[in-house]
C-alpha cells in the first residue's frame, strides 16, 4: 500500500455528513390494503430485504435514507397481511419471507412526513446458484406525494452484504484511531490500518473486475457507498483506475455525487493538484491542515452541483468529529 506514515488523511464519512430522512421512532400504525397500480410491472424478488430512501429536498443531487419508514406485505388474492417491519439505521429493512407467490407491499413515511408507495411483488423461491439474490430499492417521493416514488430491484443482495461488513472492518480501525486522538496515532493502529486496508483492496479488486462499479442498482445506497468509502482508503493506482467507472456511475445518477468527489480530490492530491471539493484535510504536527483548493471562491458552486454542504459546515462537522474535545472550530479561522 502507498503510505504517507508522517501525516494521516482524513475522510468524513459520507453517512455522516449526510443526515437522513427520518420520523421519531415509534410503533407503526395498522396500514390497510391499498391496491398497487394495474399498469406497473411486478418486481420479481427473491428476499424481502432492501433499503428505504429519497432525495433531498434542498440539495435534488444527493441521496439520504429514510429511518423510521412502516413497510407491510399483503397477500394479492386474500388481501391479508402477512408480515411488518420498520425501516432501521440507514434505511434498512428486511421483512420474513411469506413464501413464494404474489405480494403487494405498502410503505409508509415515518411519522411526521407524508408519502407512501404500494409495489406490486412477485417473490420467487429462491436465487438459483448462479443468480445473486434480489431484494428492493424503495424511493419515496421527497415531496411527499401519495404513491409517487419508486421501487427497484436491488439486483445483489450478497454483494451488498458483503460490502458493508468490509466497511465495518474499515471503519472500526479509523474510529479507533480518533477514539485514541487522531492527531497523535500510535504506529501500531498505522500498521494494523494498512493491513486492513490491503486486504480490502484485493477484495474490491476483485469485485470491481467482476462486476463492475458498485451502484445504487445492484447494491443499495449503502452498499455504493461503502464501496466508495473504502475506495478512498486504497493505492492511487486503484483509485485512478477506477475513476473513470466511479465518474460514469455519477452521471448516470448511480453514485453518490460526494463520494465521486472525494475520488476526484484524493487523486488531485496525490498528484500535487490543488483539489476541487475541498473533501480533504490532514493533521500536520498536531493540527487540521485543509488541502490546498483550487478557485477556493467558487468552490460551495461545485459542491452544491454534486450534492454537498457548503465547505464551512463540511470544515466545522471535520473539526467536532476528529477534535471533539476541542468543540467546533470557527470556519473563518480553519486554514
Amino acid at each position: 500500500m502507498n503510505r504517507r506514515p508522517q501525516t494521516l488523511i482524513l475522510l468524513l464519512l459520507a453517512a455522516i455528513a449526510r443526515a437522513g430522512w427520518a420520523g421519531a421512532p415509534a410503533a407503526c400504525s395498522p396500514i390497510d390494503y391499498v391496491a398497487a397500480s394495474s399498469s406497473a410491472p411486478r418486481l420479481v424478488i427473491d428476499e424481502l430485504a432492501g433499503q428505504t430512501v429519497t432525495t433531498n429536498p434542498a440539495l435534488p443531487a444527493q441521496h439520504i435514507s429514510v429511518v423510521n419508514a412502516c413497510l407491510a406485505l399483503f397477500d394479492e388474492r386474500t388481501r391479508r397481511p402477512l408480515a411488518t417491519a420498520t425501516s432501521g439505521d440507514a434505511g434498512r429493512f428486511a421483512l420474513m419471507k411469506p413464501g413464494s407467490g404474489d405480494f403487494t407491499l405498502i410503505v409508509k413515511a415515518p411519522a411526521g412526513r407524508s408519502g407512501s408507495l404500494r409495489v406490486a411483488l412477485h417473490v420467487s423461491e429462491g436465487a438459483t446458484a448462479d443468480a445473486a439474490p434480489r431484494g428492493l430499492l424503495l424511493w419515496f417521493d421527497p415531496k411527499g406525494a401519495e404513491n409517487g416514488g419508486r421501487a427497484e430491484v436491488l439486483a445483489d443482495l450478497a454483494l451488498r452484504r458483503e460490502l458493508l461488513e468490509m466497511l465495518k472492518t474499515d471503519q472500526a480501525i479509523r474510529m479507533e484511531m480518533i477514539a485514541k486522538g487522531a492527531a497523535n496515532v500510535a504506529p501500531e493502529l498505522i500498521q494494523r490500518m494498512m493491513a486492513i486496508d490491503a486486504r480490502t483492496q484485493v477484495r474490491l479488486v476483485q469485485i470491481v473486475h467482476q462486476h463492475g462499479w458498485p451502484t445504487f442498482d445492484r447494491v443499495g445506497l449503502d452498499g455504493a457507498g461503502a464501496a466508495s468509502t473504502m475506495l478512498q482508503h486504497l493505492d492511487f493506482e486503484i483509485q485512478k483506475e477506477f475513476l473513470p467507472l466511479v465518474e460514469a456511475g455519477w452521471h448516470a445518477g448511480e453514485v453518490e455525487g460526494s463520494n465521486y468527489a472525494l475520488l476526484v480530490d484524493r487523486i488531485r492530491d496525490h498528484e500535487g493538484l490543488p483539489e476541487l471539493y475541498g473533501g480533504g484535510a490532514r493533521i500536520v504536527d498536531g493540527s487540521l491542515v485543509s488541502n490546498p483548493i483550487e478557485d477556493e471562491a467558487h468552490v460551495d458552486e461545485r459542491r452544491t452541483a454534486l450534492g454537498l454542504m457548503p465547505l464551512a459546515q463540511y470544515v466545522q462537522l471535520m473539526n467536532r468529529m476528529y477534535f471533539p474535545k476541542q468543540g467546533a472550530t470557527d470556519p473563518a479561522k480553519t486554514p
